[in-house]
């Protein structure tokens, strides 16, 4: 029997995923090529294009995963594709601001090719950061506060995996916890960036307070879903957390790459598997650790 919690759970979790995916890939976006040779001879302005079709489509298929959990698959699916369809059948938007999300789009899909690891963070901050003004000032903690404030990914990100979690998850949905603890260390990963004064060649230690913290706040989240231990859950969320700290910590940038045929016919650039793979042999290991311990524990 669903409970009305899980329910919410799941609203609120595919309403702030689709406000992510609109902060980075907007729906509604135009650039001046179009509106100059396609728009205005037509004097109409285009609602859908075949990338908003996949976006919806996407979109619709994580709904369905979300409607899965909640026994009703079918209804997720609409459901989401309707909540991401809402910036195309309500907002009217003007010439500046299509031209801003388009600016946005272009910018946030060229990091899917990037090999700089550096560059991507960069590219995302500053399309979706709040631009604000505020006092200087010399104190750490108050610049970390500004940061996590202005990024509101980190929010929206904390808001959309937790509530996953809760709208997905069963007694018996163990499994689920693997993808789960991946899913939460990796995002510590950008949530330690609000902590980063390489810049200023200060110590690494706000990065490692901020990626212990967030790997306690998982911990905590996982013992209250599946009734794990407390303490080794907190080890495991915090060595994993702190191991993909260290690894990340220092920008990498590709500047070739090397094509390695693994056997079976397929090609893999070894330094792609380098820089997205970078740090993730602890916490794989320990996420399915993490299976066995709620395993025992049940």
């Amino acid at each position: 029997m669903l409970s009305p919690l899980d329910i919410i759970a799941g609203l609120i979790a595919v309403i702030s995923t689709a406000i992510i995916m609109e902060k980075i890939f907007p729906l509604q976006s135009i650039n001046s090529a179009d509106l100059i040779w396609k728009m205005r001879p037509r004097l109409t302005i285009p609602r859908f294009r075949s990338d908003i079709l996949i976006q919806i489509l996407i979109f619709g298929a994580l709904g369905a995963v979300i409607g899965a959990g909640l026994r009703h698959p079918f209804f997720g699916f609409i459901g989401a594709a309707l909540i991401r369809c809402y910036p195309l059948l309500v907002h009217r938007r003007t010439l500046s601001t299509l031209f801003s999300s388009d600016h946005a789009r272009i910018t946030n899909s060229s990091i899917l090719g990037a090999l700089d690891t550096a560059a991507v963070h960069y590219a995302l901050v500053a399309t979706t950061l709040r631009w604000r003004f505020p006092t200087p000032t010399s104190s750490k903690f108050i610049i970390i506060l500004r940061r996590l404030t202005r990024y509101p990914i980190i929010a929206l990100g904390y808001l959309s995996l937790s509530t996953l979690a809760i709208a997905c998850h069963t007694p018996y949905s163990i499994a689920l916890s693997v993808p789960f603890y991946l899913a939460w260390i990796l995002f510590g990963s950008t949530v330690a960036k609000a902590g980063d004064f390489q810049l200023l060649h200060s110590s690494p230690r706000p990065r490692q307070i901020l990626a212990a913290l967030h790997a306690l706040l998982g911990a905590a989240l996982t013992t209250a879903l599946w009734s794990s231990p407390l303490i080794l859950t907190a080890l495991l969320f915090l060595i994993g957390g702190l191991a993909l700290e260290k690894a990340r910590r220092t920008p990498v940038s590709i500047t070739g790459l090397t094509d390695v045929d693994v056997g079976y016919g397929i090609t893999a650039p070894t330094e792609l598997l380098h820089l997205y793979g970078r740090g993730l042999t602890i916490p794989f290991i320990l996420a399915f650790g993490l299976y066995f311990l709620i395993r025992h524990a049940s």
